[in-house]
């Protein structure tokens, strides 16, 4: 299964241990964004499978011509016919599996963005485990530096310190 579970040092099927689609959503998605951005490879594969097993059709649902607002969804073994990505924690009890979650949503449509952006950038690394460009972090002559630190963002770069909460 290419799905993280909710305690990933944990064996699934210890005691309040599941898996869990929104946190491989989210893993997945920072993959794709680093690949873009930092040029950094190493697990866009493995990210790549998450995806497929997350937003692919489900091979044991019946295809049906039924007609109602919800048949979009009906096909896909992690998605509800609601739209509701699934399985997911409980985002009011995290160590209970849940059925819906709102942070679920937003991590699926993380995913999706930087998979979208990861495509239109090349889809490189695909296949590969390494980084190609080891000066990720430079823009011309300058070097970036991002920080994200309670809120508030630290960039610096050609002798300027930036801050924005």
């Amino acid at each position: 299964m290419n799905i993280f579970t909710n305690y990933p040092d944990v064996s699934p099927d210890s005691l309040g241990n599941f898996y869990d689609a929104s946190g491989s959503a989210l893993l997945a998605s920072t993959v794709f964004r680093g690949a873009v951005m930092l040029d950094q490879f190493t697990h866009v594969p493995a990210a790549e499978r998450i995806r497929r097993t997350l937003f692919s059709p489900s091979r044991n649902t019946p295809s049906s011509n039924t007609s109602t607002s919800n048949a979009s969804f009906g096909n896909y073994s992690h998605i509800t016919t609601e739209g509701w990505l699934t399985p997911v924690v409980d985002p009011d009890s995290f160590n209970h599996q849940g059925s819906q979650s709102p942070e679920a949503q937003a991590f699926a449509l993380q995913l999706h963005s930087a998979w979208r952006d990861w495509v239109a950038d090349g889809a490189r690394g695909a296949n590969a485990g390494t980084s190609i460009r080891p000066n990720a972090m430079r823009m011309g002559n300058d070097y970036w530096m991002w920080l994200l630190y309670g809120g508030w963002i630290f960039f610096a770069g050609s002798g300027f310190l930036g801050i924005f909460f």
